[in-house]
């Protein structure tokens, strides 16, 4: 059984992606964000900074599907 995250834990996981990805731990921070994404799908932070990724090791389609999704998730909520 998958263990329960509470949104305190994912939002602080999410932090700690952006201090990493800041610090050019592309790897650990784009692991991050895929975990809350496991959690919280619909996270627009989580996918933003999954976009921002993918451009900066060049997947540019990665970057725009990602993009498209967080448009979308962010016109959903709104």
């Amino acid at each position: 059984m998958a263990r329960k995250i509470s949104s305190q834990q994912l939002t602080e996981m999410l932090h700690r992606g952006i201090e990493l990805h800041g610090k050019g731990d592309l790897v650990s921070a784009e692991r991050l964000y895929r975990r809350v994404l496991r959690k919280a799908p619909r996270n627009e932070h989580a996918n933003l900074f999954l976009a921002v990724i993918a451009k900066q090791l060049g997947k540019h389609a990665d970057a725009i599907r990602l993009l498209k999704k967080t448009i979308s998730i962010n016109e959903k909520n709104a």
